[in-house]
């Protein structure tokens, strides 16, 4: 009987450890990432959901997020049908904080969420963006969240 309970004991401990392992663990895509992570993002989520944070810019094809720490690594921005604007021309809290579009060197810093798409070259990157947060200015470190 007491070899019984002793292996009931030993099992439920496992089950508490393993149930509050589980709810305390997070994806690492939850996490906000930097633009400098995209090798290794590329190396484990591609055609996954990934959360990624970086300075917000205007190129000549497009919209991008960027890192000063590191200058080779660029993530592109492709909108999609339900998603957030991604020229920050809407709502007009960003406009008028950041200017339409976005980006020049006023930031902001932004949080993009989205799918990656795979990539030939790991510091390039493109994610379908379908929610973009928490938007700091570069200038004045003010938050804005519209």
């Amino acid at each position: 009987m007491y070899t019984r309970a002793v292996i009931v004991a030993s099992v439920l401990g496992l089950c508490a450890a393993c149930s509050k392992d589980m709810s305390t663990s997070t994806n690492a895509t939850d996490v906000a990432q930097s633009v400098c992570s995209l090798p290794a993002l590329h190396g484990r989520y591609d055609g996954q959901r990934v959360t990624v944070r970086g300075r917000f810019d205007v190129h000549a094809h497009g919209v991008f997020l960027r890192d000063e720490k590191c200058p080779g690594c660029m993530l592109s921005l492709k909108g999609t049908e339900n998603g957030p604007d991604i020229s920050l021309c809407t709502p007009e809290t960003l406009v008028e904080v950041f200017g339409c579009p976005g980006g020049n060197d006023n930031g902001p810093i932004v949080t993009v969420s989205g799918i990656l798409s795979p990539s030939r070259n790991a510091k390039y990157g493109q994610v379908l963006v379908d929610k973009m947060t928490d938007f700091e200015n570069v200038r004045t470190g003010e938050r804005v969240n519209p």
